[in-house]
């Protein structure tokens, strides 16, 4: 008999805030697949410690020392693999981020890769570029503006019709 082998292909993930990760999430982005000659383990059996402590609002990264997921397995006669952890960063909501690094796994849901200033594969939440409409928002702005258009309208409106009947 040999105990069951973790492996995981990215041991570190950045992440830009606000965006959060699901430990679904974290262990297919880790590439973590479990291997054991005798047996199939399902990654259903991981016990993964670590994840419950992650607080995603809290920057401690190039200066704290992140977050360390550690991941533990056995196999049916209970040997006990060796563990492998993943260490995730969460980096600051203004991080610049550059264009993606090939070879990713696909993104969870509402997030893209881009590479960090560091030149680290970034997990973020892409921003909508600014447009001249308003946005939901904007109310306080928008509404008074609209209204002193459609006044404007209105007086135009009235204007236009004097002259015509004037002339």
């Amino acid at each position: 008999d040999t105990p069951p082998t973790i492996h995981v292909e990215r041991p570190v993930l950045y992440v830009r805030q606000p965006a959060t990760l699901t430990l679904a999430d974290i262990l297919r982005l880790a590439g973590v697949s479990i291997t054991d000659p005798e047996e199939t383990i399902p990654l259903s059996a991981l016990q993964a410690s670590g994840y419950e402590g992650i607080k995603w609002s809290v920057v401690n990264y190039p200066k704290g020392d992140g977050y360390v997921i550690r991941l533990n397995v056995s196999d049916t006669p209970g040997l006990d693999a060796p563990f492998q952890e993943i260490a995730i960063f969460v980096e600051a909501a203004d991080t610049p981020v550059g264009p993606p690094p090939p070879n990713l796994p696909p993104p969870p849901p509402g997030k893209k890769w881009g590479t960090d200033p560091e030149g680290n594969p970034i997990l973020y939440i892409p921003t909508a570029v600014p447009l001249a409409l308003p946005q939901t928002g904007d109310v306080l702005v928008v509404a008074p503006l609209a209204f002193a258009l459609a006044g404007l309208g209105a007086l135009a409106l009235v204007s236009l019709r004097r002259r015509r009947h004037s002339l």
